[in-house]
């Protein structure tokens, strides 16, 4: 919801607050399947068609989203080869190993993912302080730095 607080109606019910939460989860995947159109991640479609935000409210309040494993790799500019761990000497980014081997240039990030991510989790969580207040975004705060560390 990129309009914050302007059309929250007060006193906030439980109601409202789920269709704002739920609101926020599809804008994610739009803005998601926004970001892999930009970056031509549609080869099969597969990533795209396999972004969707799954479950909502409840008693423990989850947000949840899923996306296949693959968009990590086009996130991050990695695949096949890179393995973690590996001691950064990955022969096949070599220039003159891709020329002799006709690979073309190396795969690069296409950062569709974490950044607005954060940003906009960002977003969430000062609503979510302006619906229960101050104690949770304490408990969020803490919870956020643990997540993304220094961003």
């Amino acid at each position: 919801m990129r309009n914050g607080t302007n059309n929250i109606k007060t006193p906030v019910t439980q109601e409202d607050i789920h269709a704002y939460e739920r609101g926020w989860a599809e804008e994610m995947v739009n803005i998601w399947k926004e970001k892999i159109i930009h970056y031509r991640i549609r080869h099969t479609g597969a990533l795209y068609n396999s972004v969707q935000a799954t479950s909502f409210g409840g008693s423990s309040r989850v947000i949840a989203h899923k996306f296949l494993l693959y968009g990590l790799y086009q996130e991050t500019g990695t695949g096949n080869g890179y393995y973690h761990g590996n001691p950064g000497d990955l022969y096949f980014l070599d220039k003159e190993y891709r020329a002799k081997h006709h690979l073309g240039e190396p795969r690069q990030r296409r950062p569709w993912f974490n950044r607005k991510y954060y940003i906009s989790i960002m977003k969430l969580n000062d609503m979510e302080g302006y619906f229960y207040g101050t104690e949770y975004q304490g408990l969020m705060a803490d919870l956020f730095k643990q997540m993304f560390g220094k961003i």
